[in-house]
């Protein structure tokens, strides 16, 4: 029986259209294979000298190996790969700095740029102009500004922080003379250059300094008064 449908499976499998990918043959194969292997264990269970010829065992050999060679070729051409799936597209723009997504470059302040800030408004058509005051970084580069102590009128002012140093720096203003305070305005951080802040302030006491890690704890800062 085994030997005729053992030709029969091949014939199956050859004729197969192996472009779509038929399951027919690998079925056939590990059917028969289930089948073999039933056969072998009730023959060796009713009869233990089975096989009881040389040819008879080289034949059941023969069998249990090519069944299983059978069904893991068939097993093997008829296996299909699914499409890949498209990309998802949900229709909304990228949001800048997702995962996978490039944030938009930092600019960078090249020395001896002026660097203008965010927090400079235009005048108003009719308004006076603000009121300026330089702050300069010591140009040698010490961690100090050359002026300790300012004092100006209330309202709106603008600073120029002047830093001809080659060390960055910048000028931040803090309300109160504490060692902290709320914050009020600041200028980025930069080296051999300048800027300008412009800022409303309160009457009050105030205190400038440079944000950089370990420029105020050597000394950069100075008092702000304000009348």
């Amino acid at each position: 029986m085994l030997a005729v449908a053992i030709p029969k499976a091949a014939t199956v499998l050859a004729a197969s259209n192996l472009h779509e990918k038929s399951k027919v043959a690998f079925y056939i194969f590990a059917g028969l294979l289930a089948a073999w292997a039933v056969f072998v264990s009730f023959a060796g269970l009713r009869r233990p000298e089975f096989p009881n010829t040389p040819q008879i065992a080289r034949g059941v050999m023969g069998i249990s190996i090519a069944l299983p060679v059978a069904t893991a070729a068939a097993a093997v051409l008829t296996a299909s790969i699914p499409p890949p799936a498209p990309p998802y597209d949900s229709g909304k723009a990228p949001i800048p700095g997702q995962k996978g997504q490039v944030p938009p470059p930092t600019p960078l302040v090249a020395p001896g740029a002026t660097t203008p800030t965010a927090t400079t408004p235009a005048p108003a058509p009719g308004a006076p102009a603000p009121r300026m005051t330089e702050i300069d970084a010591d140009p040698s580069g010490q961690l100090a500004f050359l002026q300790k102590s300012v004092s100006l009128k209330a309202g709106k002012v603008t600073f120029n922080f002047v830093n001809r140093a080659p060390v960055p720096h910048n000028l931040t203003i803090q309300q109160g003379t504490g060692a902290t305070g709320p914050f009020v305005a600041g200028t980025a951080t930069f080296a051999s250059g300048s800027a300008k802040l412009t800022t409303t302030l309160k009457p009050g006491s105030y205190t400038f300094y440079c944000s950089v890690p370990g420029h105020r704890a050597a000394g950069m800062q100075g008092t702000l008064t304000v009348q």
